[in-house]
């Protein structure tokens, strides 16, 4: 199996996209299952505040991707930091499109007819981070084979 994962992603870029769309993917399903847990009064945690005022996941998504942001840019870390740095920026971008019918509408409409907006959201750039990903490996076959 090792070999075999060598031989197809090892070397590439494709392991940090797998990466995002995985942490994506898995940060949306945590998130919507903690907040419906909060709402219906089962989860044993209640939602974040400071102030008396509630703190919405998008802003925990949004300081995320700017520390992910800086890292990057800055100190440039290896393959390891890329792989850390990939896992944080999906989780960032479910956290942030997870609310963006609250970014959309500016009110809070995520149990409202509104809120589908951020599903729908998270279904498009889910979507898309997949088309990419599968499509990526037929588009590079398809321009060698043009070059040819």
């Amino acid at each position: 199996m090792r070999d075999l994962w060598q031989t197809h992603y090892g070397g590439s870029n494709r392991l940090f996209h797998i990466l995002i769309i995985l942490s994506f993917l898995g940060t949306f399903a945590v998130t919507r299952t903690i907040t419906y847990g909060i709402r219906e009064g089962w989860m044993p945690v209640g939602n974040a505040a400071g102030g008396g005022q509630h703190i919405h996941h998008y802003v925990w998504g949004i300081g995320l991707l700017l520390i992910v942001g800086y890292v990057q840019i800055i100190l440039q870390p290896g393959r390891r930091g890329r792989a850390v740095s990939a896992v944080l920026f999906g989780i960032a971008e479910a956290l942030i499109l997870d609310e963006f019918a609250l970014l959309l509408n500016l009110r809070d409409v995520y149990w409202q007819s509104e809120g589908q907006q951020s599903v729908i959201a998270v279904a498009v750039a889910g979507s898309v981070l997949l088309l990419v990903f599968f499509l990526r490996t037929f588009a590079v076959s398809v321009v060698r084979e043009h070059r040819r």
